[in-house]
């Protein structure tokens, strides 16, 4: 029975067998038979029932027979290509529980096992969170899939095929990638774990071949980490990112070598060879390689870096390698690299000291392009490192660059810089040489420097001190290399934009600061570019409003197309004509407010019909306004123009923002002014009172009252009553209706402040600003003035004296006549009384007779009263341009005594060295003052007292030189378009011998000034000339003349020079530095063809001739020759330089004698000076020529006329010139006028 009842057993098991295996033989061949039909429904639910069958077959157990053909059908293409989504996820769950039954073999052949994993990686791919039932369902299969691989390892089988077989290789990779994908937490829970771990299994066995990684495995893995996969999959990303991770020890080598496999392939793309020709190079390049391979690589080390630190450290010395290269581009990629990976973690790189030193290198790299990048990256480590002492070395490294050769160089830094200082204001080191770049050679890293200022100011000013952000931009907007620049406009715009308010900029004005004269300096130039077009533009405005009210009248004037006869043609005409000229030069000085432009565009805008264009514009222009109110007026006003031409809105937006005060507001000012903390704007009102004064009507007479009592009241700021009595000044001056409410409020505290008798340091520098407030609001202050009693024992000497001399000023000599005559017989004819121990110190001669002076001041007591004594007798001179001879002569003889005895006090007092320069200097700029500007002193300006005036420019005391200098500077760039001024006083300036690279730079471009000046006024004047006036002209304004007065001035200084025979025909250094230096300035921006180089030379002859008349000025003679010789050897470019000048040369009669007609010597030796060019050429043999050639660059001359004091500076008379005859025998009187203005006009400096 036992036997029995086993064969009944296994036929029990065979027979049910046979059931499963035609149960699975036959959903098999119905799956079939459906996709074949394309019924994929009915292809799925086959499948399906597959599934649950093999599910319940254990590994262990009986299988069914079919289940061989089930894993041949499952791997065919008809399934894996399958449209159906449900076939694929069914079958994929079908073949994974068969590598369960099979395991540790695979019911898959190689190729069949490929194609199996591409399924299930496309299944992965479809995935998408459950929101349906069949989405819910694939969701449930995936976990199962990804499970049952995880857990039974069944990859392992695709690993062993992809050994030999390529498809399976692919589906090692898709797999992978698919993993990566899978692994979103949107799946639901446990699904992305999972996936990561069969990637991980995967990449872990496929490692452990015997040929290595796969390199598509790595390729794959790796692109994977890349940005612009994070960009696309962040999911992917993450997953390889962990994969990396967890995978560190099996990937550190093929991740090495990999690295090691980029890098020769970026060196060997950089030098344009192909990757066959480098031996270490085995693998083709990686796909995503091939596209960009240097910015990719570098990216993927960046990634892997921040993995882990050990996955990139062996390739560093690869990187070290690129970072020295030959080629450009390399060395900045590799900086770039290790800059980035230094800023996670520069404490670990900064161990490879070989590396990071060559890093640190890059900073001065020989590639300009180089160094630029390396500020930007270094700022960038600097900031994120973590590491101070790192951090402060990258910086100072960084702020080096600044004042690197390179300007590309430095504008980079400038902008690493700033945004580096404006995320972290902590380092003033750099912010301080951030600041020094205003004051750059190039106007492009000036203007960039600006404006990164005025961005760390914005944001940081409430936090640190930045005051002196304020007064860079103010120095920036006046300095002269800034001028009518770009770099001048958006200084202002940034003032505009960036200080928000008046009394932030106020607080910013610090009298005591080392830069606050030249800050000041700005603020004033600023005011007034508000100022000028503020007053064109209502100017423009009221013309314009005058000609439509004309226009107007004309033809109201009209009935029924007859004119009434009350108005005279004539009369019409004309007052028409003269209001249309008015208007043409209103547009003319409107124009000119926009560099660059013509007025074409000004007459455009007076033709627009849009009246609420001009109504806007009259806001702008409007100080009393509020700042709101004509924001909105300008932006109403340029969106109507731009809307009819988009030139015409452009051009009055710049006139429209020049007029807009928007940092010094009307509303603001009077807010600042009526605070409890006033002093602080003193600087402010100050500048407004001087440049502005329209401004403080809008301000008002009550808030200027009150701010002037206040100032009274104070005697601790002296700036601060200088602003209230200036303020005072300007307004009644501005708007005389005022007048009486001034006079009630302030009038009688300025009076009494004028009329102290104090000698503190607060009375001297205040009285006379309150004096002159006195007088300008009409208050009797004169007849008290005259009762002072002036000794030097009065008390409050020098504050009385320093009152009288506003009242000079104002009032001239008549009504203290007697004054004046007290103060020279008893301050500058006579000395001090001398006290017991002055005489005792005296004998000693180490003492001064005007005492010691009291702590602070610079000075004592008596001899400040002497100066202010002598400071009176010139303004009243000054003040009166008619007074008595007698005044004047006095005074002059005063004045040159003084610089003749070196510095003696005329009483020949005793006194120290630095009290004898100071009267020197003030003798000096005191006489400069009077001799261009009051006719009578200047006649008496003698040729003597004219080189001596002139050598204070070398006196011994440099407080003296600088000071005269910069008088004579600040006089030739303002005043030589005035008769006789350049050719006077320019050759003393060129005597200037300092030091100071930048002073004299300072001085060769005030010369520069003077003669575009000189040239557009002589050019303007010829214009409208007749023939008689041209020679007075042309001696008048031509630059050129100031050559005669250069001879003879330094034939006098330097004569010593001059005739010592052992210096024979060589010219001392200093004549021939000053000389240059005038020549440079004369013979500046000419055209090859102009004549002024001739017309030198002619002056040279005629000097030669004219001193080898009588032989009394041996000097010029040999000088004359000299700066001949030197004119022709570094100034003489063309032929025509060399032929005499055929027009009129005049010399200043009292300077050199006229020349005579029988003096033959001196016209051989000036005709000397005429040699042929080859002739001079040869004579000095290998000494070749500088031929300087300059483009035609001609500056238009300006048609607005300047008011003159005096018509000559003549030493003598009005004709002081003589004129001298032509050295050939043609007739200069012969000469056209045309041909003459030819001739004489010479081409200004650009």
């Amino acid at each position: 029975m036992e036997e029995n009842s086993e064969e009944v057993a296994d036929f029990e098991i065979d027979d049910v067998e046979d059931e499963e295996e035609v149960e699975v033989e036959s959903l098999e061949q119905a799956a079939i038979e459906a996709l074949s039909q394309g019924d994929g429904v009915t292809a799925a639910r086959a499948l399906e029932s597959c599934c649950e069958i093999l599910r319940t077959t254990d590994q262990d157990g009986r299988w069914p027979r079919g289940i061989r053909n089930l894993a041949v059908t499952v791997a065919s293409e008809a399934i894996s290509y399958s449209t159906h989504a449900t076939v694929g996820l069914w079958a994929a769950s079908c073949g994974v529980e068969m590598l369960r039954i099979f395991a540790p073999q695979s019911p898959f052949g190689a190729q069949e096992c490929g194609r199996f994993f591409k399924m299930v990686a496309a299944q992965l791919r479809r995935l998408v969170p459950e929101q349906s039932t069949a989405e819910k369902i694939a969701l449930q299969q995936a976990r199962l899939i990804v499970d049952s691989l995880r857990g039974f390892q069944s990859v392992i089988a695709l690993v062993e095929a992809s050994v030999t077989c390529v498809e399976a290789d692919e589906a090692v990779v898709q797999l992978v990638d698919a993993c990566f994908g899978a692994c979103r937490d949107d799946l639901g829970i446990g699904l992305p774990d999972a996936c990561l771990d069969v990637a991980c299994l995967l990449i872990a066995e496929a490692s452990g071949r015997p040929d290595g990684t796969p390199p598509q495995l790595l390729d794959a893995v790796l692109a994977t980490l890349l940005p612009t996969a994070r960009a696309e999959s962040p999911v992917a990303h993450e997953a390889a990112r962990l994969a990396v991770l967890r995978l560190q020890d099996v990937l550190a080598k093929p991740i090495s070598q990999f690295l090691q496999a980029c890098f020769l392939l970026i060196q060997a793309d950089a030098n344009s060879s192909t990757c066959t020709t480098n031996k270490n190079i085995n693998n083709d390049p990686p796909w995503f390689l091939a596209r960009d391979q240097p910015v990719i690589a570098y990216a993927l080390m960046y990634e892997l870096h921040l993995i882990s630190i050990d996955l990139v450290s062996p390739s560093l010395r690869h990187l070290g390698d690129l970072m020295t290269s030959e080629i450009e581009k390399c060395r900045e990629a590799g900086a770039t690299l290790f800059g980035r990976l230094c800023a996670d973690k520069a404490r670990h790189y900064a161990r490879f000291e070989d590396i990071y030193d060559s890093w640190l290198r890059r900073f001065v790299d020989s590639s300009a392009q180089v160094r630029a990048h390396m500020v930007k990256v270094g700022l960038k480590v600097a900031t994120t490192c973590g590491d101070q002492i790192l951090a402060q070395q990258l910086r100072t490294k960084a702020t080096e660059r600044l004042d690197d050769p390179d300007h590309r160089v430095r504008r980079a830094a400038v902008h690493a810089v700033t945004d580096a200082l404006h995320q972290d204001l902590t380092n003033d080191e750099m912010c301080m040489a951030l600041g020094a770049r205003i004051m750059d050679k190039k106007p492009e890293v000036r203007t960039d420097a600006l404006t990164g200022l005025a961005a760390i100011f914005a944001k940081h000013h409430e936090e640190y001190a930045l005051d002196w952000i304020p007064r860079l931009l103010l120095r920036s907007y006046s300095a002269q290399c800034n001028a009518n620049t770009e770099v001048q406009e958006r200084a202002r715009l940034l003032l505009d934009r960036k200080v928000s308010s008046c009394l932030e900029l106020a607080e910013c004005l610090d009298a005591k600061a080392d830069d606050y004269a030249p800050a000041f300096q700005g603020l004033e130039l600023l005011l007034r570019t508000h100022a000028t077009h503020q007053k064109q533009l209502n100017v423009y405005l009221d013309k314009r409003e005058a000609i439509i009210s004309r226009d107007k009248t004309k033809s109201s004037s009209t009935l029924f197309g007859k004119k009434r006869p009350s108005l005279s043609d004539d009369e019409d005409d004309d007052d028409y004509q003269e209001l249309r000229a008015e208007l043409d030069g209103a547009q003319a000085a409107l124009a000119l407010l926009v560099p660059g432009s013509k007025s074409g565009w000004t007459r455009s805008l007076t033709a627009v019909k849009d009246g609420k264009v001009f109504k806007a514009l009259r806001i702008v222009a409007d100080a009393s306004a509020s700042k709101t109110a004509r924001l909105e007026a300008k932006t109403d006003a340029i969106s109507r123009l731009s809307a009819l031409d988009t030139e015409i809105g452009r051009r009055v937006e710049s006139v429209a923002d020049g007029a807009l005060d928007l940092v010094v507001d009307a509303e603001d000012l009077r807010t600042a002014m009526t605070d409890k903390s006033a002093d602080i704007t003193a600087s402010l009102v100050l500048a407004v009172a001087k440049q502005h004064p329209s401004l403080l009507v809008a301000v008002g007479a009550r808030a200027i009252g009150a701010y002037a009592k206040t100032a009274a009241s104070q005697r601790d700021e002296t700036i601060f009553v200088k602003a209230a009595a200036m303020a005072v000044s300007a307004l009644v001056k501005a708007d005389p209706r005022s007048a009486d409410k001034m006079r009630k409020s302030t009038g009688t505290a300025m009076i009494n402040l004028a009329l102290e008798d104090n000698d503190d340091p607060f009375t001297i520098e205040s009285v006379k600003h309150a004096a002159e407030a006195s007088l300008i609001l009409g208050q009797e202050i004169t007849s008290r003035a005259a009762t002072f009693d002036f000794s030097y024992d009065t008390p409050g000497l020098v504050a009385r004296l320093k009152t009288l001399g506003r009242i000079a000023l104002h009032c001239g000599c008549d009504q203290i006549s007697e004054c004046l005559d007290e103060i020279h017989n008893n301050l500058i004819a006579h000395g001090p009384p001398e006290q017991s121990n002055d005489k005792k110190k005296k004998r000693k001669g180490i003492a001064s007779v005007f005492g010691t002076a009291s702590q602070g001041q610079q000075f004592s007591t008596h001899f400040l009263a002497l100066r202010a004594a002598i400071k009176v007798q010139s303004y009243a001179v000054l003040g009166d341009n008619d007074s008595v001879p007698q005044r004047w002569s006095r005074l002059a003889c005063t004045l040159f005594d003084i610089l003749e005895n070196n510095g003696e006090p005329p009483s020949k007092a005793q006194c120290k060295p630095t009290e004898r320069a100071e009267l020197r200097r003030l003798a000096g700029s005191q006489a400069l003052k009077l001799a261009t500007h009051h006719a009578a002193f200047a006649q008496g300006t003698t040729p003597p007292r004219w080189r001596l005036l002139c050598s204070l420019i070398i006196d011994e005391s440099a407080a003296v030189s600088t000071s005269f200098g910069g008088k004579l500077a600040k006089l030739i760039q303002s005043r030589s378009d005035e008769s006789g001024i350049f050719a006077k006083w320019a050759p003393a300036l060129c005597l200037l011998n300092s030091d100071d690279s930048t002073y004299l730079k300072g001085v060769r471009r005030s010369l520069l000034i003077g003669v575009r000046r000189a040239r557009a006024e002589y050019a303007r004047r010829l214009a409208g000339a007749d023939n008689a006036q041209e020679d007075a002209i042309a001696r008048d304004l031509l630059p050129e003349y100031a050559l005669p007065y250069a001879i003879h001035l330094l034939a006098r200084i330097y004569a010593n020079t001059l005739t010592d025979p052992s210096n024979g025909a060589t010219m001392a250094k200093p004549v021939a530095r000053a000389l240059t230096t005038l020549f440079d300035a004369l013979t500046n921006g000419l055209d090859a063809n102009a004549h002024n180089v001739a017309f030198l030379l002619r002056c040279c002859a005629e000097i030669v001739a004219s001193s080898s008349s009588d032989n009394t000025n041996e000097h010029d003679t040999r000088l004359a020759a000299q700066a001949a010789d030197l004119l022709k050897v570094k100034y003489v470019n063309t032929q025509a330089a060399l032929t005499p000048f055929p027009g009129n040369i005049f010399l200043p009669s009292s300077l050199y004698p006229q020349v005579s007609s029988s003096s033959t010597t001196g016209q051989r030796l000036a005709q000397n000076i005429f040699t042929s060019y080859d002739d001079e050429s040869s004579r000095r043999s290998s000494a070749s020529i500088r031929g300087i050639h300059f483009g035609s660059r001609v500056t238009s001359a300006s048609k607005k006329k300047k008011k003159r004091r005096i018509s000559d500076h003549s030493f003598d008379s009005d004709d002081d010139f003589s004129t001298s005859r032509p050295l050939h025998d043609r007739d200069a009187n012969s000469t056209s006028r045309h041909q003459s203005s030819r001739i004489l006009s010479p081409i200004s400096a650009s």
